[in-house]
């Protein structure tokens, strides 16, 4: 069984609920029934829409935008489901680290060759100035090469 919501596919398998974003990232779900995952989907994307939609620079077309909102949510849930938690998200969720990493990354990959273009659209997005994302990208370097 297959459901499409928001351009994510939810598949059915025999031991979990695969989500995957267009041609991208996937996301494994256990514990949960495809009613319910894609009907907190469908509430918590829409939040954040609502967070990151009014940052959404120039230079993202709103596909794009929609998938890194898409892989945001989809992550964002897996963290409460992986840790058997009702899933719960805040506005504070679109701001933690682990979602500024989703986007960043999937900023990255898109223009991979123009860093300044990521540094400006990252930030744009995240709601950093130019000198908080320099700072922000040195403290994840420093993170991810501890």
């Amino acid at each position: 069984m297959q459901k499409t919501v928001d351009g994510v596919t939810f598949e059915v398998l025999p031991d979990r609920i695969q989500a995957t974003v267009g041609k991208g990232r996937g996301f494994a779900f256990q514990g949960v029934d495809l009613e319910t995952l894609t009907s907190q989907f469908e509430k918590f994307v829409q939040q954040a829409r609502g967070h990151f939609g009014p940052r959404r620079p120039p230079a993202l077309d709103e596909s794009f935008l929609n998938e890194i909102v898409a892989e945001a949510t989809l992550n964002a849930m897996w963290l409460d489901i992986a840790h058997r938690k009702p899933v719960s998200i805040s506005e504070r969720t679109w701001d933690g680290p682990s979602t500024q990493r989703i986007v960043h990354w999937a900023v990255s990959k898109k223009w991979a060759r123009n860093k300044d273009k990521v540094a400006a659209v990252t930030a744009q997005l995240l709601g950093f100035t130019p000198e908080q994302y320099a700072r922000w990208r040195e403290g994840e370097e420093r993170f991810q090469n501890r």
